[in-house]
């Protein structure tokens, strides 16, 4: 209370400086006292001046770190605006502390051990990028092989290795590292580019450095064949789904994509947007990438942006995660393209502040950059070897909304994305748009300019939309409201937690949502060409 802040002041008086401990303990017992406010009783105003008066008094003996408290409060109201959402949404004591720098948060379980390894593609499907951290300075190395140096990982089981396992890779690549400061995150984030891989193989590895510690497992990829060759499967397995969050309640996704994983039975996971909702509290990234380890490590997790990641100026995605970016030509995580098999894939970002998304207007520069990869999508050389193209990111252009509901998502912002971009997806050919933000899954018939152009999937002359938000987290699914009254345009709606697994051929796109409680198909369309 009042007589413990006076305290405190009076002994940083007394030695002129408090350590970082009892800091980040004198902090948390004001930002305990301010999470007690009734988020009925919260205004955006009322929680800017108590985190204020927070900054005071924990920082009452240096005006430099001072005035810093005050521009993060700032900053973290700002998104709380942008996210409509007040300080008791998920927050402890603990966690707010360390978003305006005053507690730390260390990223790693071990210092050396590496973790949250996870896989992404390139332009070039020789490549394969392995992303990992540790909470310390390493030489990022990767090991690989075509063989397993310890078959028994083969049967499943777990094989801890260490720095000096006589485990030998016939190859070894090393990377770079970075790092980010914001909300006192302590870690470092390896990149590792592995070249010259061979198609249709399937390669063993880990992750760490020879001086210090391996990662627990030994994982394994198979990278995709030549089109047309020999080794071309014909299909190619793609899992979507978007919000999915650390959570328990993201759990029965979790196991069922890990079996799938590393099964080998799917080949890449879009993930579209609202990723751990960690709300700037990156202990909880730390979880979540830990979680998700047990699938992405093991297929290319494929992240498009979400509102949830907003916090410092989406920080955290930026630098977590090592999207091609610069391959496709948009030089960021926050939208680029890809091809996979035979399909091009395009993740596309209405982020920009908080859904205004001035870059995506026409004339924008995302929206410059959206024009001129779907014209190298659909030119006819790129059509006949790719003749899918699918885009996915987090806001939709179509959701169904409550009669009378003053739903933004699904009215306002939907409307106003569709007067910008679906002209190009209808021009440009695209054959599905995959969405998520609305905590539902919900299908369309083949739509343009909120109309449908047909009920049947073949050959249909518009996109698909649905809209995936079915990952799991811990706000919970929607109550059904919103589908009292589909629209014309909605074919079939679920509010199960759940993702979707796509087949795709060079003539046929299948559809599949997968309810993970139901572990059960629920519904399936197929397009054809």
């Amino acid at each position: 209370g009042n007589a413990s802040v006076l305290c405190f002041v009076m002994v940083c008086v007394l030695v002129s400086c408090c350590s970082a401990d009892f800091v980040c303990r004198e902090c948390q017992t004001l930002a305990n006292d301010l999470l007690s406010i009734p988020e009925s009783n919260q205004t955006y105003s009322l929680v800017l001046n108590e985190l204020d008066n927070l900054c005071d008094s924990v920082l009452s003996g240096d005006p430099i770190l001072r005035r810093t408290c005050k521009d993060i409060a700032a900053d973290i109201v700002s998104d709380m605006q942008y996210l409509g959402t007040f300080l008791a949404k998920g927050w402890s004591g603990y966690s707010l502390c360390t978003m305006l720098s005053l507690c730390d948060s260390y990223c790693c379980l071990m210092p050396y051990r590496p973790e949250q390894v996870h896989l992404s593609v390139t332009s070039d499907p020789t490549e394969m990028i392995v992303t990992f951290v540790t909470g310390e300075l390493i030489t990022p190395t990767v090991q690989w092989d075509t063989s397993n140096c310890h078959p028994e990982d083969d049967e499943g089981e777990v094989f801890v290795s260490y720095g000096d396992d006589d485990c030998q890779f016939a190859f070894s690549s090393t990377g770079t590292t970075r790092t980010y400061q914001q909300a006192s995150w302590e870690g470092q984030i390896h990149e590792v580019k592995l070249t010259q891989l061979e198609p249709s193989t399937t390669y063993w590895y880990r992750v760490g450095d020879p001086n210090y510690d391996w990662s627990t497992h030994n994982f394994n990829f198979t990278t995709p064949p030549e089109l047309n060759s020999a080794t071309d499967p014909g299909v190619y397995k793609i899992v979507a789904f978007g919000d999915m969050g650390a959570s328990d309640v993201s759990d029965v996704n979790i196991f069922q994509l890990q079996r799938l994983a590393q099964n080998r039975d799917i080949d890449v996971i879009l993930h579209a947007g609202d990723i751990s909702y960690a709300n700037g509290y990156q202990y909880v990234w730390d979880d979540y990438m830990r979680k998700v380890e047990f699938f992405s490590a093991y297929v290319p997790y494929m992240t498009a942006v979400g509102n949830h990641e907003l916090f410092y100026n989406f920080t955290a995605f930026k630098e977590r995660f090592s999207m091609p970016g610069e391959s496709s030509a948009s030089d960021t995580n926050m939208y680029f393209s890809f091809n996979y098999g035979t399909a091009h894939f395009i993740a596309y970002s209405f982020e920009e502040y908080g859904g205004l998304a001035p870059e995506m207007q026409p004339g924008g520069i995302e929206y410059n950059w959206l024009l001129q990869d779907l014209k190298w999508a659909a030119s006819s050389y790129n059509r006949t070897e790719r003749p899918w193209i699918i885009m996915y990111g987090h806001r939709p252009f179509y959701c169904s909304s409550a009669p009378g509901s003053d739903d933004i998502p699904c009215s306002i912002e939907a409307a106003r994305y569709r007067s910008w971009i679906e002209p190009l997806i209808h021009d440009f050919n695209v054959d599905l748009v995959i969405q998520a933000h609305v905590h539902d899954y919900e299908r369309t018939y083949p739509v343009y300019n909120n109309t449908v152009v047909s009920t049947s999937y073949d050959d249909p002359g518009a996109a698909t939309y649905v809209v995936v938000g079915t990952g799991g987290n811990r706000e919970g699914n929607e109550n059904g409201d919103n589908f009292s009254h589909p629209e014309p345009w909605s074919a079939a709606n679920s509010l199960d937690v759940g993702f979707a697994m796509m087949s795709i051929t060079n003539s046929s796109l299948e559809w599949n949502f997968f309810s993970s409680y139901e572990n059960q198909v629920i519904d399936q369309f197929t397009i054809t060409k």
